[in-house]
């Protein structure tokens, strides 16, 4: 096994419309985009060619004590009561929620590497090459997918399948993420998967 499908923050708090971040507009975004369909599809691609798939979300004990409150980004989730483990909000969306054997991982930082489980779990299942599809495409995947590429993982983003707040805000993601990933459509990605074994990469 060398490929795996990276899942990012795909809950509640982000795209239930009940969330309470969906409404700086990553609710709206996946559902005029119908980013969740696509999602479903990628992973039961995945899953079918015998692929592993990884969900991670951001999630805070009832405490606090992981968050960060200076964080110009989430400094402000204490106050919003948001991504508290266990609750409505870090729950998955269920159409693209994760299968019994599959791996859920709990990040406090915007990387998904940050003191997370995440790089042991990948080189122990001898992964080289990681898709990554997301919430945001200019925070969180940006900075997983630059954080992958440091730890010299062959990264690929699937264009189509990451959301932010805005249009503006996920094209500069994906700008700034094609400096050390590739940067591809579902439908580009998949013709590479479909003509591509993990015994033919390296």
């Amino acid at each position: 096994m060398r490929t795996a499908l990276l899942c990012i923050d795909f809950t509640n708090e982000f795209i239930n419309p009940e969330g309470k971040l969906s409404a700086e507009g990553y609710s709206e975004f996946a559902m005029k985009n119908n980013s969740l369909e696509r999602i479903a599809r990628i992973q039961e691609h995945f899953r079918d060619q015998e692929r592993m798939v990884i969900h991670m979300r951001t999630a805070f004990s009832d405490t606090y004590h992981e968050h960060c409150k200076f964080s110009p980004l989430m400094g402000d989730l204490r106050e919003k009561k948001a991504l508290i483990l266990n609750e409505f909000g870090t729950e998955f969306v269920e159409q693209v929620g994760p299968k019994a054997h599959e791996s859920i991982i709990n990040k406090h930082r915007v990387s998904a590497f940050y003191r997370t489980r995440l790089d042991i779990i990948l080189r122990t299942q001898d992964i080289k090459t990681l898709y990554i599809v997301g919430v945001g495409t200019d925070t969180t995947v940006d900075a997983t997918s630059w954080d992958a590429h440091d730890r010299d993982y062959d990264v690929h983003v699937i264009s189509d399948a990451c959301v932010a707040t805005n249009d503006y805000d996920h094209a500069v993601g994906l700008k700034s993420i094609a400096k050390v990933a590739t940067v591809q459509t579902w439908a580009e990605t998949a013709v590479k998967l479909a003509t591509t074994s993990d015994d033919d990469e390296e």
